[in-house]
């Protein structure tokens, strides 16, 4: 009976070696399990977010990326201290340390914010030439920006001059910059690249590049017929001269009624004139009065530039 007793009491003392929790146990496992969401600031889950786990001390690392919902999960991981970096594309970087414990099963939630970054950027130059006031040879630049958690943009040129852009309406930012506001000429700039730079409400400077600027037009066409005040029929036929350039290129023809001969209001339109054409039949019926009238020119790349101003009148016949 005594005997029995102390086999008892080594039963009771000994330990359970098939328990996995007991360390002496052959199945002891020296890893844990890490499971969480990614998400962004309204909570909706983000997928193809990178996740990556790297050690302090056995230097492993570990990368999975999130599902549909923002699910992820790494099984088995090492004991160790993670640096873990959590990545999605325009979205803000989020660092953190943590450190493994064996059978740890944890679920973390952890939030993405948006960043501002550039979806399009259109730079084209403009020139235009005026009877009354100097010629202006100036560049658009029009850009499409995201701008979620935008602080500010502005635009470096290959000149080193900077210029801030302005917002005009939603996810759209622009810049008129002349000639004369830059170091050197705006001749030097074509075929180069220009860099975008976004300030985030967190600090981050965010840059991109642009694609070239493609060219300047300086050569344009010359109004011919009517140009000094001449008195026309209500449907005018207009002739203007035609540059000999080597670039794929249309016309473009604008038509202003003068109110109270002074106020230019624009009253016909033709944007999309053929390149070996140079006579345009105003079909629209025009009333009594002054009129200005420009022909442009327009490239495949957006590059335009205007003509100077022309005049006539139209009369009708009592």
């Amino acid at each position: 009976m005594l005997i029995f007793l102390f086999f008892l009491l080594f039963l009771a003392c000994s330990p359970e070696r098939d328990n996995i929790y007991d360390p002496k146990s052959k199945n002891y496992k020296k890893t844990g399990s890490l499971y969480g969401f990614v998400v962004d600031n309204t909570g909706n889950g983000l997928k193809e977010a990178e996740i990556i786990l790297q050690g302090e001390e056995k230097k492993s690392i570990l990368v999975t990326k999130s599902e549909n919902n923002g699910f992820f999960k790494f099984l088995d991981i090492p004991l160790d201290s993670y640096l873990i970096k959590v990545y999605k594309e325009n979205y803000r970087e989020v660092n953190f340390y943590k450190r493994i414990s064996n059978y740890q099963i944890e679920t973390l939630k952890i939030t993405l914010f948006p960043l501002p970054y550039l979806k399009n950027c259109q730079i084209v130059s403009y020139y235009e030439e005026r009877y009354l006031l100097p010629e202006s040879l100036s560049l658009l630049v029009n850009c499409e920006i995201e701008d979620n958690n935008l602080k500010e943009s502005y635009i470096l040129l290959p000149t080193f001059d900077t210029f801030y852009l302005a917002r005009i309406k939603n996810q759209s930012y622009e810049r008129v910059i002349s000639e004369e506001e830059i170091n050197g000429n705006l001749d030097d700039l074509v075929g180069k690249s220009f860099k975008v730079y976004l300030i985030s409400n967190f600090s981050d400077t965010l840059i991109f590049e642009t694609s070239p600027l493609t060219r300047i037009i300086r050569e344009l066409p010359e109004p011919l017929y009517p140009t000094n005040g001449e008195i026309t029929s209500f449907k005018p036929t207009l002739i203007f001269s035609s540059p000999k350039l080597r670039f794929t290129h249309n016309f473009f023809i604008k038509v202003y009624y003068l109110l109270n001969n002074r106020f230019p209001i624009l009253c016909y339109s033709d944007t999309l004139i053929p390149q070996n054409d140079t006579i345009v039949t105003i079909n629209d019926s025009l009333i009594d009065g002054l009129y200005l009238w420009r022909v442009g020119i327009k490239d495949a790349y957006g590059n335009k530039g205007l003509s100077k101003e022309a005049l006539f009148e139209v009369i009708s016949k009592k």
